[in-house]
């Protein structure tokens, strides 16, 4: 297995995409061109040449204010064609074309020129080898040599190992809004299999995306987050063994809008601090498998399935969503906040450990749940329904903390 480090560095490059323009256009034919999702449709008023149909089509799309097309320059090509260049080099665009005709009037589209530049992942170059990773290769990424921004759709690719390491100011990734403003199209999240895959850096973010890859994924550590409540590393993956391993570091499994992954466990641990190295959000996409927790904080809104087990010492973990649920919820020592409807089937209080359902005022049903001296369970609203009742183990309601609810009926049950 070859290992191929990242250097950035390459020179830049700007796109060029050629349209052709082609066949016979008749009246109140259209020809359209789009990036981002916004469009410039130049409309023919008689019998036109293609060469008539480009000329309208350049001028409509430099006429636009559209931030996505002014970043672009069209140009007549040749009578029948048109030339789209970035106009910055080393940032890449995606734009379509499509016609509605009677005719033989048709469009088509080819990038001619590929961008490359010092921030994208694609150019060669900008790796020690001179070629870009493949298959079983064991990737080093030092972002302290430069940013990655682009050239990411690297699906057909799983190396055995990626490492993210070092970087205060270096970021892999795109945000969800581009700095111009408007909603990013394109891709932002590097996407490529890894076997291992470490995150270890103060980067302000980091968004990799295994698909369907089976990964064991640890972060030991990240930077701030750079972007309002979005998590400085952000990951998913949807293979059903998928493990994650979280010392330090905030982060965000599938939780922009419509993500998935999954992860048969989720491991959360600290290096310095027990309570606030690391800081995992789970969106409502995710299926979560087993939890172990021995520190930090967990919010899970993983609605798609519920969550097997958890089993934590310290730290906090908050479940939230419409009808969550949990099969088995062990806590030892922290507080597990239960803000969701869903069951939760069964579970253990230690002596350290707090269950609360004070933030949540919807009826939600719990099992069986066993208690030990020194454990606490809230529920003062009275929001739950005890199938099984409360199993005090070896000791009695003066050895705990119980407040669950006020004109309620108790039956001691010996065991």
């Amino acid at each position: 297995m070859a290992t191929v480090i990242w250097q950035s560095g390459a020179l830049a490059v700007a796109q060029v995409d050629t349209i052709t323009v082609s066949g016979d256009w008749a009246t109140n034919d259209t020809a359209t061109i789009t990036c981002g999702g916004k469009s410039v449709t130049f409309t023919v008023a008689g019998t036109q040449t293609a060469a008539a149909v480009v000329t309208g089509l350049v001028a409509l799309w430099n006429a636009s204010t559209v931030t996505e097309h002014t970043e672009i320059t069209a140009a007549d090509g040749a009578g029948d064609t048109i030339t789209m260049t970035a106009d910055t080099a080393g940032v890449p665009f995606t734009i379509s074309v499509s016609e509605n005709t009677v005719g033989t009037g048709a469009l088509s589209n080819a990038a001619t020129t590929a961008n490359a530049g010092p921030n994208d992942w694609s150019t060669a170059t900008n790796w020690d080898t001179g070629a870009v990773p493949v298959n079983t290769n064991d990737v080093i990424v030092d972002l302290t040599f430069g940013s990655i921004y682009y050239g990411f759709a690297q699906s057909g690719v799983t190396l055995a190992t990626l490492r993210i390491i070092n970087s205060v100011t270096g970021t892999l990734g795109l945000p969800e809004v581009n700095a111009a403003g408007y909603p990013e199209y394109r891709t932002t999240y590097l996407t490529i299999g890894a076997t291992v895959l470490t995150i270890d850096c103060l980067s302000s973010r980091v968004k990799i995306d295994n698909s369907s890859i089976q990964t064991a994924a640890s972060v030991l550590d990240s930077g701030a987050e750079i972007e309002t409540d979005i998590p400085a590393v952000l990951w998913k993956g949807t293979h059903a063994s998928n493990a994650i391993d979280v010392v330090k570091g905030i982060v965000g499994v599938a939780v922009l809008p419509g993500e998935v992954a999954t992860a048969l466990t989720l491991k959360i641990g600290y290096r310095d601090s027990q309570d606030t190295d690391a800081d995992v959000y789970c969106g409502s996409g995710v299926t979560l498998g087993t939890v172990t927790k021995n520190g930090g904080q967990l919010t899970c809104d993983t609605t798609t399935a519920a969550i097997t087990a958890i089993t934590q010492t310290a730290g906090d973990t908050t479940i939230e969503g419409k009808t969550n649920a949990v099969t088995a919820a062990n806590i030892y020592g922290g507080t597990v906040h239960y803000n969701t409807a869903g069951t939760l089937t069964a579970g253990v209080v230690g002596n350290n450990g707090v269950l609360d359902f004070r933030g949540d005022m919807r009826a939600k049903t719990v099992s069986a749940i066993q208690v030990y001296a020194g454990g606490a369970v809230y529920d003062p609203a009275a929001v739950v329904t005890w199938t099984t009742g409360l199993d005090l183990l070896a000791c009695g309601l003066e050895d705990c903390t119980l407040q669950i609810g006020k004109h309620r009926t108790w039956t001691p049950t010996a065991i």
